[in-house]
């Protein structure tokens, strides 16, 4: 299991290593600066290594991540999930300051089951067509950045593929091999129809729902739908707020989990992202896991380096250079910060600062393949349910509020691999276009 692999020799051993091997009198050879070429193939061939071992040093930082931080409470819905018409504007509202004061809201049944089942479909169905076609073969790797930003036809991997912050996979499960696939994507989708309409059930458009899509069945209730919008367009400063990510998060069984990072930094709100479970997410599933309150009291974090390894001032700590990484509160004895875990149904939505901390979990879902007929069907982590292949896919939708719009942006910001929207959408669609204003 988990606790084996994390005990095993390699991953002990890659805690290490490349320090010692940076440490080593001979280290020039690894940049290939020898004459005869020699240490040209000495660095292919310790490069990979250290890949390896990076990779494997990476998923055990993960692993501990979680553990520390523990299984984590319940996110709860700001409001019930069907509410009257007349009611949208206080439940838009209770989001609003739950994601102002808390840095993150849930609210339920945005998406009717039939949209979301239709739209599972076409982002499986469109990823897997990426993924095997030549343009963006994959191979093993550490992250998704080498399939899908790095190289490629004409840049076509870096139009459907964003980077993803984790180790493509924590291994088979028995210690024997690491890394062996990606297990965790970022796919841009298009502006397809069934993409269009779940867009409209959410932000709360009718009108923005294809008439060659299939119905919702049951339907939407629209005063659900709007309180997302709502809260959205009060958030983001109104209908001139952008588009700024369009894309499908999937993990497969086996993923690893992330390390807790935000998507962007900065003492003022600039980015909301809405994440739509497609199916349930149960605690198997590696639910995303949120740090209430770490999208203000991480300000200090303005790197790029602070986004992967993040670091937030505890209440007492007054030297600034004491590490305060998650890794540097564990060393400290120090208890875990207090966490929530988005357990959501068909259609639930998470609405967040992307300031704030927050991390996928381990997928340790199994598909129906690998059960056993004494495995249990009531309700246990290997339960099949509408999701039969184990995967966790949620559809999210990052908006940029008016006034970073509004801002001249530096091209490294516009251009971010970690930005999942492809070329043609960015910079051209605003909320308001989205909700039909």
């Amino acid at each position: 299991g988990v606790d084996a692999w994390l005990a095993s020799e390699l991953i002990q051993n890659s805690l290490t290593v490349i320090d010692e091997w940076l440490e080593e009198e001979d280290y020039d050879m690894l940049e290939g600066d020898d004459e005869e070429g020699f240490g040209s193939a000495t660095s292919w061939a310790l490069e990979a290594r250290l890949e390896t071992i990076e990779a494997a040093s990476f998923a055990a930082r993960a692993f501990r991540e979680e553990t520390f931080l523990g299984p984590g409470d319940e996110l709860l819905a700001c409001h019930p999930s069907f509410i009257a018409p007349q009611d949208v504007g206080a439940a838009s509202m209770d989001a609003v300051d739950a994601v102002t004061s808390q840095g993150v809201a849930r609210l339920d049944a945005c998406l009717s089951e039939g949209t979301a089942a239709n739209l599972r479909a076409f982002v499986l169905t469109e990823m897997e067509a990426a993924l095997a076609s030549e343009e963006t073969r994959v191979t093993t790797s550490t992250t998704i950045a080498a399939a899908g930003v790095t190289g490629g036809k004409d840049g076509r991997r870096g139009e459907v593929f964003s980077e993803v912050l984790v180790p493509s996979r924590t291994g088979d499960g028995g210690g024997g091999g690491v890394l062996p696939k990606m297990t965790r994507f970022d796919f841009r989708l298009p502006m397809a129809p069934i993409v269009r309409s779940a867009l409209g059930e959410m932000l709360g458009t009718a009108s923005a729902a294809s008439d060659t899509e299939p119905s919702c069945s049951p339907p939407v209730p629209s005063g659900s739908a709007s309180a997302l919008g709502e809260a959205l367009n009060r958030l983001a400063g109104g209908d001139d707020a952008e588009l700024w990510e369009l894309a499908a998060l999937v993990s497969d069984p086996g993923a690893a989990p992330q390390i807790a990072h935000c998507d962007v930094t900065g003492p003022q709100a600039s980015l909301f992202t809405v994440f739509a479970a497609l199916q349930p997410v149960s605690r198997a599933h590696g639910p995303t896991r949120f740090l209430p309150q770490t999208h203000s009291t991480h300000g200090s974090c303005q790197d790029d380096d602070d986004r992967k390894s993040l670091r937030w001032l505890s209440e007492d700590d007054d030297d600034e250079h004491e590490d305060a990484t998650i890794s540097g509160v564990m060393g400290r004895g120090a208890p875990p910060p207090y966490s929530v875990v988005a357990l959501l149904k068909t259609g639930d939505v998470t609405l967040y600062d992307a300031r704030m901390l927050h991390c996928g979990g381990a997928n340790r879902r199994r598909p129906p393949s690998s059960l056993s007929d004494d495995d249990s069907t009531d309700g246990g982590p290997d339960t099949v349910t509408g999701d039969d292949d184990g995967r966790r896919v949620l559809f999210y939708v990052t908006i940029r509020t008016a006034a970073a719009r509004a801002v001249a942006v530096s091209e490294m910001i516009d251009s971010d691999p970690l930005r999942s929207i492809r070329p043609e959408l960015a910079g051209h669609i605003s909320l308001g276009s989205l909700r039909g204003r």
